[in-house]
């Protein structure tokens, strides 16, 4: 749940989003909706400026994506967010990103090190790293402060081969979390000094290790996060970690300080939804008990043989939420039935291919 009004949005924060195809990045290919889908299999590419959206939209900001042609429309006062996963082949894009930084425009900067070293190399005099361990993953940390757990293993980051030029602040480290790594209190931490959590010069920010395109992948199952469960509240993991992006973008002064307080006051600092999945059933009990003590619950329903009943009782409790539940699997009583009189064993719910795959999922929305 986001708890947070768009009435009255922050405004001028933009998600740079490239019209240039990136054809060289390594992907998994399957059949969407509409046309062929890509996940990244390495280092979240092209997982980056809709991670960049969705942690936003989490901590109450509604970003606009915007293309290289409306780069010069910029507000002064904005904010651009720029992940960049593969070389820039277009001379007059990388002039204009030069161009915005060296004017000394906001730009909150992440993604492929190797990129921004081609971009920038006046900033980043170093190289593209990776952790030795391949099952060490990317912590932030910061002097006197626990490690913040910031990117799976085989992550690549950004290390300075040679002191900085004058201006620059290399602001925390990275951190390889080895070991018992499950365990947050008896995990092994490795410090690379050379390798800072966040770099900043002026107006430009680059967050080291890409944490938007992690908060994606982890986001959309991409990643495994099973590994790295205790070092969050596992309810509330990606909730934590865009919490903590929010506090290191108020700390280094790319967003107002008035982020740091409740987004929706008046909901007080604990806010519990009631969610109420309706599969296979037509018991109202919940929401009855609801609307008596004047407490709005959220109602998922499925499209199933129940579906009508539920959107015609629904419609009747406008202060009620309703949330579309998706089929993934299917179960016949009736099948288990017979396999029962004939001395089977009852068989589980299993994947409903059909329901998930090609455009399975774009057809129960429709």
């Amino acid at each position: 749940m986001v708890v947070a009004s768009f009435k009255k949005p922050m405004s001028n924060c933009y998600i740079w989003n490239p019209s240039q195809k990136f054809s060289d990045c390594e992907t998994f290919c399957f059949s969407g909706a509409r046309k062929k889908i890509s996940w990244p299999k390495n280092n979240g590419s092209l997982l980056g400026a809709v991670g960049v959206w969705n942690f936003l939209l989490r901590i109450g900001i509604h970003a606009e994506f915007i293309t290289e042609k409306k780069i010069s429309l910029l507000p002064q006062d904005g904010r651009l967010f720029v992940v960049l996963d593969a070389p820039l082949v277009d001379i007059g894009i990388i002039r204009q990103l030069r161009k915005l930084v060296e004017d000394d425009y906001q730009v909150i900067a992440s993604g492929s090190p190797g990129v921004w070293m081609v971009l920038l190399p006046e900033l980043f005099k170093g190289k593209t790293d990776k952790f030795d361990n391949p099952y060490a993953a990317l912590a932030y940390g910061f002097e006197g402060e626990p490690a913040e757990i910031i990117a799976p293993p085989l992550w690549n980051f950004f290390t300075f081969h040679e002191n900085p030029v004058s201006g620059i602040k290399q602001l925390g480290c990275l951190l390889a979390i080895q070991g018992e790594r499950q365990t947050p209190s008896r995990a092994l931490l490795f410090k690379h000094s050379q390798s800072p959590a966040i770099i900043q010069k002026d107006n430009f920010i680059y967050l080291n290790g890409s944490p938007f395109h992690s908060f994606q992948a982890w986001l959309q199952g991409q990643e495994d996060l099973n590994p790295w469960l205790q070092w969050r509240h596992r309810l509330f993991w990606l909730d934590e970690m865009a919490a903590y992006l929010r506090f290191l973008l108020v700390e280094t002064g790319v967003l107002p300080k008035s982020l740091q307080t409740i987004l929706a006051p008046e909901l007080g600092e604990t806010c519990i939804v009631l969610r109420h999945d309706l599969d296979g059933s037509r018991d109202a009990s919940y929401l009855k008990a609801e609307e008596h003590y004047g407490i709005p619950g959220v109602h998922g329903v499925l499209r199933d043989s129940n579906a009508k009943f539920w959107v015609k009782i629904l419609n009747q409790f406008p202060k009620h939420e309703s949330a579309f539940h998706y089929n993934t699997g299917r179960y016949s009583r009736k099948h288990n039935w017979i396999r029962q009189k004939l001395g089977l064993s009852s068989l589980s719910y299993r994947p409903d291919r059909r329901d998930v795959k090609g455009n399975g999922l774009y057809k129960q929305v429709q």
